[in-house]
C-alpha cells in the first residue's frame, strides 16, 4: 500500500544535485510538470544550473543566448532549430528557454541551461556559438583547430584571449574553459569512447559543474530519461552491466543527489511509428498491473501527489517505463520501485506530447555540409594570407 501521500513538493533542503527524471517519453503531463517543477525550484532560490539530455557543445548557443551575450532575430531561428533537433517537446522547451532568458534579466544569480551528452563528432552548432560569439575573422583559429579536434590548443588560445574573456565575462568563460577541459580529459576525438561511454560522460561533466560551481546551498537540476538517472546499476542487457549517471552520482554525493521519478497511470502517449524521424502516432498506456506503483497510485483516486520512496512497501516491483521506438515491447518493467528514485511524482492521467515539431535527419546532414564549406573556405583564406 501507499503511505503518506502529498501534495506538499518539498525537497530535503541539504540536496545540492535534483534529478527530475521520467520512465516513459511521450506524455505532455510528464513534460509540463517536470519543467514546472524546475521553474518552482527556481524561484524558490539558490539553483545555478538546469542541465537537459543533450550534447554539451549543442547547447552552448542557447545557454548564450538564455545569459543574453548574444540576442537577434537570426540567433532565435537557430535556438529554435537546436530544441526542434534534440527534443521531442521542444515547444515545451522553447517556453521554458524564454521563461530563463527572462528569469535571469533581474536575478542577481544567473541560471544556466546545459547539455549534459558528449559526443565524438562536434556538432555543427558548437560552430555557430563560436561564430556568433566571435565572427569568422576572430574566430578563425578556434574554428579550425575545433574541426581538427585540437582542443588543447583551444584552451590555451583561450586563455591568452581578451576579446573572448571579455565577450563571455567571467563565469561564462570558466563554463567554456571548463567544457574544453573536460573535452580533453575525456579524450574526445584522440581515443575511442568506453563501452558506456554516455553515462560516464555525463557523470563526469556534471560532478566538474557541480564541484567547480556550486556553492555552499547552491543547487543543479537534471532532465533526463530514467535509463541515465536510476540510483540502482541496471542489468536489463545481461549479461553485461551498465551504470547509469545517476547510479555514479548517488555513490559519489551520497544524501546530496536527490533523484524524483514522475509517473503517470493512464491514458496516452506519443511515440514513434517505427525509427527515429519516422511518423509520430498516438498510442495507449497499458493497465497498469497489481504490484505496480501506478495500480496502487491510482487507487488513491488523486490527480496528483508527491511521494517519498522510503514509505514504499517492498512488494511494489513494477514500473511504467516507455523509451523512444518502444511500440511494441511491454510497457512495465520489473524494477526495485522503492531505491530506483528517492521520491516520485504520480500524475493520473497522460495526454499525447502536443505541438509536435520534430527535427528531421536531412536538417543535420545540411548543417554538417555547412561546416564543411566553411573550414574550407577559412582554409582557403588562410593558404591566401601566407
Amino acid at each position: 500500500m501507499l503511505l503518506n501521500g502529498n501534495r506538499n513538493w518539498n525537497i530535503p533542503v541539504y540536496e545540492c544535485l535534483i534529478r527530475l527524471n521520467y520512465h516513459s517519453h511521450g506524455s505532455q503531463e510528464l513534460k509540463t510538470a517536470v519543467i514546472q517543477f524546475s521553474k518552482n525550484l527556481i524561484q524558490n532560490g539558490d539553483c545555478r544550473f538546469v542541465l537537459l539530455e543533450a550534447p554539451v557543445d549543442a547547447l552552448l548557443l542557447v545557454d548564450a543566448y538564455i545569459q543574453g551575450i548574444i540576442s537577434s532575430p537570426d540567433i532565435e531561428k537557430q535556438i529554435k532549430e537546436i530544441m526542434q533537433m534534440f527534443f521531442t517537446n521542444n515547444s515545451e522547451l522553447m517556453g521554458f528557454v524564454d521563461w530563463l532568458k527572462e528569469y535571469n534579466k533581474t536575478s542577481l544569480r544567473k541560471v544556466h541551461l546545459s547539455g549534459m551528452d558528449y559526443k565524438d563528432i562536434i556538432s555543427p552548432y558548437f560552430y555557430d556559438y563560436l561564430l556568433n560569439l566571435l565572427d569568422k575573422e576572430k574566430g578563425r583559429y578556434y574554428l579550425l583547430k575545433l574541426y581538427d579536434k585540437e582542443f588543447k590548443d583551444i584552451l590555451q588560445y583561450a586563455h591568452e584571449d581578451v576579446y573572448l574573456k571579455t565577450k563571455l565575462g567571467e563565469e561564462n568563460f570558466s563554463l567554456f574553459t571548463q567544457y574544453i577541459e573536460t573535452c580533453i580529459n575525456l579524450g574526445i576525438g584522440s581515443q575511442l569512447p568506453p563501452p558506456d561511454y554516455r553515462d560516464f560522460y555525463m557523470f563526469t561533466y556534471t560532478k566538474q559543474l557541480a564541484d567547480h560551481f556550486l556553492k555552499k546551498d547552491e543547487k543543479l537540476i537534471i532532465h533526463a530519461h530514467s535509463a541515465h538517472l536510476s540510483n540502482l546499476e541496471r542489468f536489463d542487457s545481461f549479461p553485461y552491466k551498465e551504470i547509469p549517471a545517476g547510479n555514479r552520482l548517488k555513490k559519489y554525493y551520497g544524501d546530496k543527489y536527490y533523484s524524483i521519478g514522475f509517473q503517470v497511470g493512464k491514458g496516452t502517449f506519443t511515440q514513434e511509428s517505427a525509427g527515429y524521424f519516422s511518423k509520430l502516432i498516438a498510442l495507449p498506456l497499458s493497465k497498469p498491473p497489481y504490484n505496480s506503483f501506478e495500480h496502487l497510485a491510482l487507487s488513491t483516486k488523486e490527480s496528483y501527489f508527491y511521494y517519498p520512496s522510503k514509505y514504499m512497501d517492498d512488494g511494489i516491483v513494477e514500473l511504467l517505463v516507455i523509451p523512444r521506438m518502444a511500440r511494441y515491447q511491454r510497457q512495465y518493467q520489473f524494477h526495485s520501485v522503492k531505491n530506483w528514485c528517492d521520491a516520485y511524482v504520480f500524475i493520473q492521467e497522460s495526454t499525447p506530447l502536443k505541438n509536435v515539431t520534430t527535427g528531421e535527419f536531412e536538417t543535420m546532414f545540411k548543417q554538417f555540409l555547412r561546416i564543411k564549406e566553411l573550414i574550407k573556405e577559412l582554409k582557403a583564406n588562410e593558404e591566401q594570407y601566407n
